[in-house]
């Protein structure tokens, strides 16, 4: 009996021996090769991490004028789990968020194994402070930022937007992000069980982004979109572009498309794609006879005694091949001079067809027709010009009137560029700061073409001309209308058109390019004439008054 008790002792003692040193053992490798992986498993449970969202900078139009900027503002979290068992704060706030009680719990047990949830991002102060007055214990508010857009919708597309977690992602927005977005902080703390608060263990507060200036001027901007707006109204189109560009500087002061959309209210909107690109950059069409000044300037240099030749367009059409070129009326026999006041297509294409070896090539080495517009946007296409290994006579006579070349808004105003300013390609600006390269100038035509185009252009804004209707009162203008047949889903489609106007002003002394694009007008509206020049007309006035204006303020500082 008292042997077994011995027996029994010296097993249970000889088991808890060996149990006591299993579990130090245990203790010893988890205290020393598992530490790091338990510490983080440890501080997983109650540590947290939250980012503090760094200001971002703001996007000025030329003068200093905000056309984006970030505002104060808040992202309310919870632990769901802690949230769903008040009930009363539950109803309290979701009528704060403007949600039935209902939609909030249901977004809640959606979430309940989370121990972070956000509510709500970005709210406006009052209503972060409504809620804080309210004392819901589990629900908390950390300081951001939303995004404000002054610029409106005239300068959203080319302002761009941002996504819920402050990154650029849409125009100047998404292609300055990594100067715009600064440098986010990091605050960490201790939570309880019910996820509140215990303490704070260490903070990093953010670094603001810096600004960003364009070349736009916002005032020029606007008025330039409400141009276009008035224009679409007026002849039923489908859209229209415009873009006003500096002749001296090649910065761009304007460049804006109707319609747009409300940068301040997209979540609610959900504009289509169309309407938030800039489609003055990113969209390509062919010019038609705005496109006709580069051909003559081609055609002035490089056929000899071309400018004593007189044009036989009579009786309107021209075979070539088995294909034909048309004239709208016929305009008979026509100087050199007339050629763009009438727009005669025979004209051009008989006048290129004198020489038309080594115009593609011209084209490209001095206007970069094929190339992307060299500006520091996202979603730049190349241009294009025909360049099969075998032209035909019809396929260049085309070409002499803008088809079969496709360009932007954009391009089309650089290639008027050389001609406003003396014959010169000039780079194009956007931005103002931080400074970027934008290349050279380098002279594409002699000062004397561009100057005879000048006066061929101005004549066909005369009444005989076929841009009567860009005419401005006190101001000579020049420019050039087109009009051409949209191309869609492999063909021309007699019906629908394309009517744009390409000029500046004042004759004299150049100060602005503009280029007009109207995508469908009505039929009665088809031509560059109609809908298009009309639209030049109203911002060159517009832009012009706000020039004096900008010029006497300047003397007046000059002064004092």
């Amino acid at each position: 009996m008292q042997l077994g008790r011995k027996v029994r002792f010296w097993f249970l003692a000889s088991l808890w021996i060996l149990l006591t040193i299993a579990i130090s053992c245990r203790l010893l490798y988890l205290a020393t090769y598992q530490r790091g992986f338990l510490m983080d498993q440890s501080k997983a449970r109650v540590e947290r991490q939250m980012v503090i969202n760094a200001k971002r900078g703001r996007i000025l139009d030329r003068n200093g004028e905000i056309l984006a900027m970030s505002k104060p503002a808040y992202d309310l979290w919870t632990v769901p789990k802690a949230l769903l068992e008040d009930k009363q704060g539950c109803h309290e706030l979701a009528r704060h968020l403007r949600l039935s009680t209902q939609q909030l719990r249901e977004r809640l047990t959606k979430n309940q194994q989370r121990d972070f949830f956000f509510l709500a991002r970005n709210i406006d102060t009052s209503v972060a402070n409504a809620i804080k007055d309210s004392d819901i214990k589990s629900v908390h508010s950390t300081p951001s930022f939303a995004r404000f857009y002054p610029g409106g919708m005239a300068s959203a597309a080319m302002v761009g937007i941002i996504n819920s977690d402050g990154h650029g992602i849409e125009g100047m927005e998404y292609s300055y992000e990594s100067i715009l977005s600064g440098k986010n902080g990091v605050a960490k703390f201790v939570i309880n069980p019910f996820g509140e608060t215990v303490e704070s263990i260490q903070r990093q507060e953010s670094v603001p982004g810096d600004d960003v200036s364009l070349t736009i001027d916002r005032s020029v901007q606007y008025l330039t979109y409400e141009a276009l707006k008035e224009g679409v109204e007026q002849t039923s189109a489908k859209a229209a572009h415009g873009v006003v560009l500096d002749v001296a500087s090649g910065d761009i002061i304007a460049a804006t498309s109707y319609p747009s959309f409300n940068p301040d209210t997209i979540k609610q909107q959900r504009p289509g794609k169309d309407s938030m690109r800039q489609r003055t950059f990113t969209d390509l069409f062919e010019p038609g006879s705005t496109f006709k000044p580069i051909t003559m300037a081609y055609i002035l240099e490089n056929i000899p005694g071309v400018r004593a030749q007189r044009i036989q367009t009579a009786p309107g059409t021209l075979v070539l091949g088995e294909n034909m070129v048309r004239d709208v009326r016929n305009h008979g026999m026509l100087e050199l001079n007339d050629v763009l006041t009438k727009s005669s297509n025979i004209a051009m294409a008989k006048l290129l067809l004198q020489k038309p070896d080594g115009f593609i090539m011209w084209l490209k080495n001095r206007y970069h027709i094929d190339e992307k517009a060299q500006l520091p946007f996202p979603g730049l296409p190349k241009g294009s010009v025909i360049t099969k290994s075998a032209i035909s006579q019809f396929e260049l006579a085309t070409l002499s009137f803008g088809y079969g070349v496709s360009m932007s808004p954009v391009q089309l105003g650089q290639l008027y560029l050389s001609i406003a300013n003396g014959g010169y390609w000039q780079p194009l600006s956007l931005v103002k700061s931080p400074k970027v390269d934008k290349g050279s100038q380098h002279r594409v035509m002699r000062a004397e073409t561009a100057k005879e185009i000048r006066a061929m252009l101005h004549r066909a804004t005369k009444q005989a001309g076929t841009a009567w209707r860009a005419r401005v009162g006190g101001i000579d203008v020049a420019g050039k209308t087109g009009t051409t047949h949209v191309y869609d889903q492999g063909r021309y489609w007699d019906d629908r058109h394309i009517a744009s106007f390409a000029g500046f002003a004042p004759l004299s002394d150049p100060r602005y390019v503009v280029v007009i694009v109207v995508e469908e007008p009505d039929e009665k509206f088809r031509y560059g004439g109609q809908a298009a020049a009309p639209i030049f007309s109203k911002i060159v006035f517009s832009s012009h008054f706000i020039s004096s204006n900008d010029d006497m303020k300047s003397s007046k500082n000059l002064k004092q």
